[in-house]
């Protein structure tokens, strides 16, 4: 391989010069970011083929696709891959062609490989059954490290971690509270059902620990939690036995005066107030009357509100019908599903519509249409967007819904 170390540029984002093998595809104004190599060449130390793509970015650089396999170092990659280096140009991540052994780890072939920048193994697929810190990870199952310290593995075979007993290759994460401190179990798959702090646990599911203690799980049967009864083979989440922050009902609860359902699921804020649940039967929540049988989220809900009509309510100068659904989502646009046909800005709107509105001074409507309408000679389907603009109807620049096929 030849090697051309001539340097005419610099890439101002970028602590390495360009060799004259390679030139600009593409610019961003007169900054070069992605350079072909015209020939040959090296960048470092690094072997750079002809043809090869190079991206340049401000924390690293790409070999992109090299035309065959590539040796770096101790590592030889798959060429039509991509490989990734650190600011200093040490590797960051590739894909092995060849199976290595790096810090004592055996790396698999054909298999994703994750380095830091002093060269030390932060995620690879095991050659072989391999012991860790005392953990045996399992042969073709990925692990990862951070500063050589073990992060996650799958066990070769069933094995006991803090009391649980978690399943064989299957995910184990660890926890340290310090880089010298020893590990403890943060979240694995549990072998088979298993009683944690009193909670009945359901193997063949994940069980999270937070600082030691239970903090999420799946149920093996219905269990009490703070005095509401959870249903079997659902998830739970909380401070666990003592409170839950998540879980689907077995029974019809009142909490905190609202009549929640069975069957549903049911979640706290962190402050403790109860924000999403499905009624039991009609109630007024946020001083609005929301239908029974409706999931709802409260306004303390991290996904914006969600409430259900069960009679009229007024909100952004309209008068809302009941069964429309009032909404704001984290985008933050207030939204309606309509229950029944509406007229709206002007116009008519078709029941089953998801109206959108924004303005300060005015309403602004755009509509997702819940049946298909003529709107200048152009017919908009159901599920096209569309706008209403001084009481008429314009199409919307939304994507529509794709075709359905014949049949």
């Amino acid at each position: 391989m030849k090697s051309s170390m001539i340097a005419p540029a610099r890439h101002p984002d970028f602590c390495v010069s360009i060799p004259p093998v390679l030139v600009p595809v593409v610019a961003s104004g007169s900054r070069p970011v992605d350079l072909r190599a015209e020939r040959d060449g090296m960048i470092n130390g690094i072997p750079i083929p002809e043809g090869a793509l190079l991206a340049i970015h401000g924390i690293g650089l790409s070999l992109l696709h090299p035309p065959s396999d590539l040796r770096i170092g101790p590592c030889v990659f798959r060429g039509g891959t991509t490989i990734a280096f650190h600011a200093g140009l040490a590797v960051a991540s590739g894909v092995l062609a060849e199976g290595v052994e790096i810090g004592g780890l055996p790396c698999a072939a054909d298999a994703a490989l994750r380095l830091d920048a002093r060269g030390s193994v932060r995620e690879a697929t095991l050659a072989r059954d391999h012991a860790i810190e005392g953990f045996v990870a399992a042969a073709g199952t990925t692990i990862t490290l951070l500063d050589g310290r073990l992060c996650t593995f799958e066990p070769v075979s069933e094995m006991k971690i803090d009391g649980i007993q978690c399943a064989a290759r299957r995910p184990v994460h660890l926890a340290r509270r310090s880089p010298t401190a020893t590990p403890t179990l943060y979240s694995a798959t549990l072998a088979r059902d298993q009683e944690i702090a009193g909670v009945p646990c359901a193997g063949g599911r994940t069980v999270t620990m937070l600082g030691g203690r239970l903090h999420a799980a799946w149920l093996s049967r219905s269990f009490v939690v703070g005095g509401l009864r959870f249903r079997a083979g659902t998830p739970i989440l909380g401070e666990l036995p003592q409170a839950a922050r998540s879980g689907t009902l077995d029974e019809e609860a009142v909490i905190d005066g609202v009549p929640c359902a069975a069957g549903a699921e049911i979640r706290r804020s962190s402050s403790d107030e109860l924000t999403r649940f499905t009624l039991a039967r009609d109630h007024v929540i946020d001083g609005i009357a929301c239908l029974a049988g409706q999931a709802i989220r409260t306004r303390r809900d991290p996904d914006g509100f969600r409430y259900v009509l069960a009679a009229p309510h007024r909100m952004r100068g309209v008068q809302w019908q009941r069964g429309d659904v009032l909404r704001r989502d984290t985008d933050e646009i207030f939204k309606v599903l309509l229950a029944s046909p509406r007229r709206l800005g002007g116009v008519e709107v078709p029941a089953g519509s998801d109206v959108e509105i924004t303005g300060f001074f005015r309403n602004r409507y755009e509509v997702k249409l819940g049946a298909a309408l003529e709107v200048d000679g152009q017919r908009l389907e159901a599920g096209a967007w569309a706008a209403i603009r001084r009481g008429r109807w314009q199409p919307a620049a939304r994507p529509a819904p794709p075709a359905r096929p014949d049949g």
